[in-house]
């Protein structure tokens, strides 16, 4: 199985990585560059994309299609048939971005 981690808030998404290639999965993990104040996820062979940050997400959403399950960091998982805009959490002025597979 091939499995795809964006984003890898406090390494959470690297040590998940780990224990699945252990299991004998095909895990990746990709972040935007800019997160790595201390070089710890060259350790973790994480691939690290140098782009403008809305860049970031079109790249993940492509490269989604390559894998057999994507797990997002912080992402909500909900049916486009359910969603009601006037219901959708404020954003605090950052732009949401919404992945449809």
């Amino acid at each position: 199985m091939k499995i795809l981690h964006v984003w890898n808030q406090a390494g959470v998404a690297s040590v998940l990585a780990k224990y699945q290639r252990k299991q004998g999965h095909i895990a990746d993990v990709i972040k935007r560059a800019g997160f790595d104040d201390y070089g710890i996820e060259k350790y973790y062979g994480t691939e690290i994309y140098q782009g403008q940050p809305f860049d970031f997400y079109r790249y993940a959403a492509k490269k989604s299609s390559e894998y057999d399950v994507v797990h997002i960091d912080g992402a909500v998982l909900l049916p486009l048939s359910s969603l009601i805009p006037e219901d959708v959490p404020s954003s605090h002025g950052k732009k949401l971005v919404f992945m449809c597979k």
